[in-house]
């Protein structure tokens, strides 16, 4: 048990496991809220723990990516969205540069500063051959 998820009371704890099932078995995704104070830090924390250093790997990656190609700082990847691209990739840099490529075409035409959660799962279908470009 990592120490965030140590922190966790009994509530947070199942909360945690609910978030966690539907993480892993690809059900979608959770948006924590709730008065400050409940805790809603900390789960986070403990879920970024249980994801392991490939989740901070990844992300250090396409920043890197996103610095050699010339951006100036953006557009940025939401939490959900790394962390679907990671489900997907499995961390194989030819994967991961082929979602973020037609997520960043997206997020141009769209123009948007953000690459989301929804975002990726249409770049995933588009590689997959379900949706023609």
């Amino acid at each position: 048990m990592h120490y965030a998820e140590s922190a966790l009371s009994v509530l947070q704890r199942e909360a945690f496991n609910h978030l966690l099932y539907g993480i892993r078995e690809r059900k979608g995704f959770v948006q924590l809220t709730g008065e400050v104070g409940a805790g809603k830090t900390t789960l986070c924390r403990a879920m970024l723990e249980q994801f392991g250093d490939k989740f901070s790997e990844l992300a250090h990656y396409i920043q890197h990516r996103l610095h050699v190609s010339g951006s100036p700082g953006g557009p940025s990847f939401t939490l959900p969205a790394l962390w679907r691209i990671q489900q997907y990739s499995q961390g194989v840099p030819r994967l991961v540069n082929a979602i973020c490529d037609k997520c960043l075409l997206a997020g141009f035409v769209q123009q948007r500063e953000r690459i989301n959660f929804q975002m990726i799962g249409l770049a995933v279908r588009e590689l997959e051959g379900a949706i023609y470009a």
